[in-house]
């Protein structure tokens, strides 16, 4: 069983704290050598390492370390100038290690998985550090005058007195095995996993399972999914399960329908009254259960998971229990008053007597909460001041319980749910051992709780509607919080002399307004110093509140910021027309958007005003009149048929997260997937513009699918992989098309529109194919939705920034690409504000977060920031080699050589420190790398051309070994990429331009072998042996039909291949490799041909596969001759 969603917090001043009974922290100055002696250090006991106990031991570090705290669903904001001090946790627990109590069910019966669920605490990270450290033993005792705890060390067996500042009692209850191990160390719980899952293998008679709540119930499913042979019945004395739960019917018949589906045989109202242990006549042992209503049956094994949970709490005195041995708590989890120094002794976990269904993850949000409250009672130790508490609020009757293959969820604000995904939400694939778990907002406004849909709960609630009321038309005056509506009742009135000098402002204003004609500027200024409107209308933050969110110079290297050069070349002195004018985010009730600047307004006067910066909603949208095109939109279920089956859809989807987004990440992922599960309950609600989006993931997903994949087989039914690839995506580009017109795309838009229009564009380049038109439509759609605007003005939630920067980014970046590729088509600059998107992950994308200001490892981000500054790198090389009015000088091009070995040290540094190096952060090194070696082809090839003027034999060598080494490592790069499994979801990349790349590699170096005059017969031979064994990737993408570019170019380095050493052409070997049979004579003058070619080849066409003149080629190879190429 896992919790579903924690409960909201409210921060709010203790009204226990007393500032009288501060005492003074203990001083053990020898514990770290780097604190000094007069620096307080406070020691925090925490009893019991589970959920809790862990959750309360990693925010406090966070929190000491002046980080947020990692499971905080809300901003902490730290006090600056605290006075110099730190803390000693100290953790004493029964077990070596800590526990996964979730996958108890599973663990039961799989060996290998059940060594998962148990980590000790050695090897545990947070664990080897200096602030914390753990005890193996059980605290019998506490005093908490004097604030000593008794404990008997296991390894030992002798008695400690561990003394404290703070005490956590997150203990939890004992349960009776096999619910949880009676074992003490990890050793001892895997030799009863062997003998539990050895007696349940034997169980001829089958298995019976007594007591049918959740952890029953799992442990049946689980049990019949292991062992499908195995009869399991699981036995239950009330007429519905989950009996004592206080959730709806309709969940526990959908629990009870689920579980007999997986086959396991369920008895309801079936109450075990006596048990005989029978030994048969083999010597085998079987139990004789005889039930209430006179029914008996016979089992090899019974396992009981009945509750008979017993709080361990006797070391606490009884004044913090209550009858039934549970502490008692304050909502800020203080011990209640009663007990000596309660503002210094917490609890939480299953411990504390606390309404609702005690869950996992209850306790790890209590924890959470308890590490808040003990940093803040240190700071009111410190200072002296007011602790800023938080109030647990109470627990609303969530639950997910795990049925094999499915899984059924319940909450409040969501109603029942269940299936295959419901699992994977909750549970992942492992009982939620290593599943991420989404953040869940805490409060809902009013049309979304009311639809029990999920709120994404704008941080600037109150001044527009959540993203949720937008995309369903509701207006900010309907989408309220009711936790807001309270607090708002408690604000003072204006005094009506305030309301007197409001309307003199007011009437000042109108007479400035007739006033003004021309002098806009002069008028703002007399404007803001009569009428002081900036104070009244927005008051500064304090500076404890800035945000580091919007400030992205803190994590950006200065060089990442060349994105935007017309920005950072911007004198201070040019006119303001320059820069694109601020202004307002309109947005309608049908969810769309667009950008009206304030020199559109109705008054110069106000074109700089804060009062017109920012988005408001436009209830009217009859706009039926002012177009030429039609209204009438096409029927959502149509373009619904057009989707793939769901499961399908789900696939590609998510292989597009795999294998796509960590190389163009424009989309906040979270808010995707929160809106594709509000797409899969009501398809039928989908925006226009969205579902656009869903096309465009689908067409660009199927480019990663395998040759030998059974959906490519199923949805495309082509002969081939590559033709039933095209059909797909040509498919599902047309069903993007389709949305957008049926959305009326060219004069209504929003955030979403921009961002299928991009992917789609990005799909299409990967492709190979024309997409400058559709690229120069997304671009002035990005103007008319403001997102060459710097997002932040417009006071918006820091996701929608980021979405807005990413956006403008993606488009940059392929504006960028497409120029240099077509000979800078368009080199108009754009007029921008717009800072480059954070280097951040998307889930540090919280209101208060702090932007580390250094980094292990990459984000997110990195990719798409490192890869704007390659192509910026990128066209001032091709600004300076395809000149072809002068010739670059030789110090030019060492020049640029450096800025590329300069790049290349950053991408060292940057992915150095990730130790893990998932794949995905190791193709988009790989390819980076890939591209700076493209980038030293592409500037020192040139050279090398045999009419080449200017330049001295040491340059030609010089640029010669730069030619050689990158080609190598090009070719490297392609082989590994291939080869190595861990990277299979990219070989749409390596097939690609992966391919085009390594093509350029390797002529590269069939040039230098059939012209070099100073290489010796080994270099030569090494470099067939490079071009040999590229030939095996590249024959192989040939021979599964999915590679345009590999169909081309492997004849190409066949014959190349043969060209590179004539000597070899009579070995019939050598003969095979080539495509075109010639006599023996003819290879002379064909090594010339191809050196020919080569050498008069545009340095341009290496730019793209699709601006490679491959029909040369063609030529060549067919004919022989070069008379009609040029």
């Amino acid at each position: 069983m896992v919790v579903l969603n924690s409960p909201t917090l409210t921060t709010a001043t203790s009204h226990h704290s007393d500032a009288t009974a501060l005492t003074a922290p203990s001083r053990h100055p020898s514990i770290m050598n780097r604190v000094q002696q007069d620096s307080p250090i406070y020691k925090i006991l925490i009893i019991g390492g589970s959920y809790a106990g862990l959750s309360a031991a990693v925010n406090l570090l966070d929190l000491q370390r002046g980080s947020q705290p990692r499971q905080s669903r809300e901003p902490y904001i730290h006090q600056r100038q605290l006075p110099k001090h730190n803390i000693e946790i100290t953790i004493i627990d029964e077990r070596d290690g800590f526990y996964h109590l979730v996958g108890s069910p599973l663990a039961l019966f799989d060996e290998e998985y059940a060594k998962k669920t148990w980590i000790k605490y050695q090897d545990i990270p947070e664990m080897h550090g200096s602030l914390i450290k753990h005890i193996h033993g059980a605290v019998t005792e506490v005093d908490c005058v004097e604030k000593k705890a008794v404990v008997i060390d296991r390894a030992t067996k002798t008695r400690l007195i561990q003394s404290y500042d703070i005490l956590v009692a997150t203990s939890g209850l004992r349960r009776a095995w096999p619910i949880a191990p009676r074992a003490k160390t990890k050793d001892e719980f895997l030799s009863h996993i062997v003998h539990h899952t050895t007696s349940v293998e034997g169980a001829s008679r089958g298995v019976v399972i007594v007591g049918g709540g959740a952890v029953g119930v799992e442990i049946a499913a689980k049990l019949k999914s292991c062992i499908p042979k195995l009869t399991v019945t699981l036995a239950h004395s009330r007429d519905t399960l989950l009996s004592s739960e206080p959730i709806p019917d309709e969940a526990k018949g959908k629990i009870l329908e689920l579980l007999r589906d997986t086959g396991v045989r369920v008895l309801m109202n079936h109450r075990l009254s006596q048990i005989t242990d029978e030994q048969t006549s083999d010597g085998l042992h079987e139990f004789r259960l005889e039930f209430n209503n006179g029914m008996q049956m016979v089992a090899s094994k019974v396992i009981y998971a009945i509750s008979q949970s017993v709080p361990s709490t006797e070391y606490l005195p009884a004044s913090a229990l209550d009858s039934n041995g549970y502490v008692e708590v304050l909502p800020n989890l203080n011990l209640k008053p009663g007990t000596p120094n309660y503002q210094d002794h917490f609890s939480a976990g299953d411990i504390v007597q606390w309404p609702g269904i005690k869950r996992c993850s209850g306790a790890m949000h209590m924890g959470q909460l308890v590490a808040h409250n003990v940093h803040q009672r240190i700071i009111q130790k410190l200072t002296g001041r007011e602790p800023a508490m938080k109030d647990l609020e109470q627990f609303s009757p969530m639950i997910a319980v795990a049925l094999a293959k499915s899984a059924v969820a319940y909450a409040p604000q969501t109603g029942v749910a269940w299936g295959g995904d419901v699992l994977q939400t909750y549970f992942g694939g492992d009982m939620a051992l290593s599943c991420p778990r989404s953040r869940r907002m805490p409060l809902s406004c009013e049309p979304c709780r009311q639809r029990k849909i999920k709120c994404p709960r704008n941080d600037s609630r109150g001044q527009m509607p959540c993203n949720t009321c937008v995309r369903r038309g509701i207006p900010v005056t309907e989408c309220i919080y009711l936790r807001d509506q309270s607090s708002r009742r408690n604000v003072l009135m204006p005094r009506h002399g305030a309301n007197s000098a409001l309307v003199a402002r007011i009437d000042r204003l109108e007479e400035l307004l007739r006033q003004s004609a021309s002098g806009a500027g002069s008028e703002l200024r007399k404007l803001h110093t009569e009428l002081d409107l900036e104070p009244e209308l927005e008051p500064e933050p304090e500076p404890e509140q800035a945000v580091d969110l919007l400030s992205p110079e803190s994590t950006l290297h200065p060089s990442a910021t060349t994105w935007s050069s017309a920005q950072s070349d911007a004198s201070p002195t040019q006119p303001h027309s320059s820069m694109p004018p601020v202004g307002v985010i309109i947005r309608s009730e049908s969810g769309h958007e667009r950008f009206e600047p304030a020199s559109s307004q109705w008054s110069p006067v106000i074109q700089n005003n804060p009062v017109v910066i920012g988005a408001k909603t436009n209830t009217d949208e009859n706009i039926s009149g002012s177009v030429p095109f039609s209204m009438i939109s096409s029927n959502t279920t149509d373009l619904l048929e057009l989707l793939p089956p769901a499961s399908y859809c789900e696939q590609l989807k998510n292989l597009y997260f795999e294998a796509f987004a960590p190389l163009f990440h424009i989309l906040h992922d979270p808010t995707f997937e929160m809106d594709y599960l509000r797409f899969q309950s009501d398809p039928e609600k989908v925006s226009l513009p969205w579902l656009a989006l869903l096309f465009a993931i689908l067409s660009i997903a199927v480019i990663a699918l395998p040759q030998d994949s059974p959906l490519l087989r199923e949805l495309g039914k082509r002969n081939s992989a590559l033709d039933s690839m095209s059909l797909l995506s040509s498919r599902y580009r047309g069903g993007v098309m389709k949305c957008l017109e049926a959305d009326h795309y060219l004069w209504r838009h929003n955030l979403n529109t921009l961002q299928a229009m991009v992917i789609l564009i990005y799909g299409i380049n990967h492709t190979h194919g024309q997409s400058w038109a559709l690229l120069g439509t997304a671009r002035n759609i990005a103007l008319s939705l403001g997102c060459h605007v710097e997002p932040t003005i417009f006071q918006i939630e820091p996701i929608s920034v980021e979405e807005r920067r990413r956006c403008w980014a993606g488009l940059k970046m392929l504006y960028t690409i497409q120029n240099t590729t077509l000979g800078m088509l368009d080199a108009t600059p754009i007029p921008s504000t717009v800072n480059p998107p954070l280097d951040i992950n998307d889930d540090e994308l919280v209101v208060g977060y702090q932007i580390p200001e250094s980094r292990n490892g990459p984000t997110q981000m990195s990719y798409l920031l490192l890869k704007f500054e390659l192509y910026d790198l990128c066209t001032r090389i091709c600004s300076q080699v395809f000149e072809t009015s002068r010739t670059l000088t030789y110090n030019k091009v060492q020049a640029l050589d450096a800025e590329i070995s300069a790049m290349r040290d950053k991408l060292n540094y940057k992915y150095l420190f990730d130790v893990s190096i998932a794949a995905h952060h190791s193709v988009q090194l790989n390819i980076l790398f890939g591209y700076t070696h493209q980038l030293t082809l592409l500037l020192h090839r040139p050279v090398l051309r045999q009419g080449a003027s200017g330049y001295s034999r040491e340059d030609w060598l010089a640029s010669q070994i730069k030619c050689i080494e990158s080609s190598k490592e090009l070719l490297g790069i392609h082989r590994v990429l291939h080869e190595d499994p861990s990277f299979s979801p990219y070989q749409w990349y390596n097939r690609g331009l992966g391919s085009f790349h390594a093509f350029h590699a390797a002529v590269c170096l069939a040039h230098i072998c059939m012209s070099g005059k100073n290489l010796d017969p080994q270099t030569k031979t090494s470099f067939q042996k490079l071009v040999r064994d590229s030939l095996h990737v590249f024959r192989y993408f040939m021979e599964t039909g999915i590679s345009a570019i590999c169909n081309k170019a492997t004849p190409i380095l066949e014959k190349l291949l043969v060209m590179m050493n004539p000597q070899d052409t009579r070995d019939s070997g050598a003969r095979r490799e080539s495509t075109c049979h010639h006599s023996d004579s003819s290879y002379e003058n064909d090594m010339e041909l191809f050196d020919e070619y080569i050498e008069n080849l545009a340095p341009q066409q290496w730019l793209s596969p699709s601006n490679m003149g491959w029909e040369g080629w063609a030529t060549i190879l067919e004919h022989g001759s070069i008379e009609n190429v040029f």
